[in-house]
């Protein structure tokens, strides 16, 4: 079965809240201002910023996918850009085919959703916080739509994507430029397991909704998939597939770090833990 890997990292920033970040000793935060670090407060970043939701579980599997694979063109040169420059950075220039296969699997309940989050991020690429590990976070772009380029070879302007969104793609695209944060993926490549990883199946987060949308649909379980109750925030939490995939993620990722266990142990912090991601 095709394995996908998954950086711990991008895990990590994953799972993200301001609640989980609270709990860790002496953060520091930083965000970039004409090239230098400023050191910036956990309270004054946006909740926004911390929620990964809709385009970057599907965004971020088909680029580590991506990077899984690594490949090359028929001259011998790497797709992905960037691997032996010191930028932050990676880059690569996609047939959006090959990024809807990598990213949905061209799952046709999942492709609009993604086609719309992708018109959506060009339009606007926000700052995202991205935990580092070791104590400290950043507050940066860690996606970077640089143009999306139709069939003619024109590429399209941002007043055109808000027009795509609101009437459906008039122009067939071709291909798209992006850029994406090299921390969040460096562990995905061939030789480079520094911060580590878990394997995931291709596509998991697009199976994951899938099964989810059906069992929504099925009268034997509907209702077993509406909301929780969380006593740390004392709120209900609408079981999005999102939330699901949180989850296991934190699961995965407990799991991964005893590699001789086949199982799993929680105990009461485990658990008060696991709520603070959700």
């Amino acid at each position: 079965m095709n394995k996908t890997k998954i950086s711990k990292r991008s895990i990590a920033t994953q799972l993200s809240t301001k609640s989980s970040e609270k709990q860790i000793e002496n953060l520091e935060v930083f965000t970039t201002q004409d090239g230098n670090l400023l050191k910036i407060n956990l309270e004054d970043i946006p909740k926004a910023s911390l929620t990964y939701k809709g385009i970057f579980p599907f965004l971020i599997e088909g680029l580590s996918e991506l990077c899984t694979k690594n490949p090359t063109f028929e001259n011998g040169t790497y797709v992905i850009k960037g691997q032996f420059e010191r930028v932050t950075h990676y880059s690569a220039l996609l047939k959006w085919e090959t990024l809807q296969e990598l990213a949905t699997k061209h799952e046709p309940l999942v492709k609009n959703l993604f086609r719309k989050e992708i018109l959506n991020l060009y339009k606007n690429s926000p700052e995202m916080y991205i935990n580092m590990g070791n104590g400290q976070a950043l507050l940066t772009r860690p996606f970077i739509i640089r143009s999306i380029i139709y069939d003619d070879l024109t590429k399209m302007t941002k007043k055109e994507a808000e027009t795509c969104l609101r009437l459906g793609i008039t122009k067939k695209i071709s291909y798209i430029d992006i850029e994406f944060f090299k921390p969040l993926f460096d562990a995905c490549f061939q030789n480079k397991t520094i911060d580590g990883f878990i394997y995931l199946d291709f596509s998991f987060y697009t199976k994951l909704y899938k099964t989810i949308h059906f069992m929504r649909n099925d009268t034997k379980t509907q209702f077993t998939l509406k909301r929780f109750y969380n006593p740390l925030t004392k709120e209900y939490i609408k079981k999005e597939p999102v939330t699901y995939y949180k989850f296991i993620l934190y699961f995965l990722e407990h799991i991964s770090s005893n590699k001789k266990s086949s199982s799993l142990t929680l105990f009461e912090d485990d658990i008060k833990n696991l709520l603070t991601h959700v």
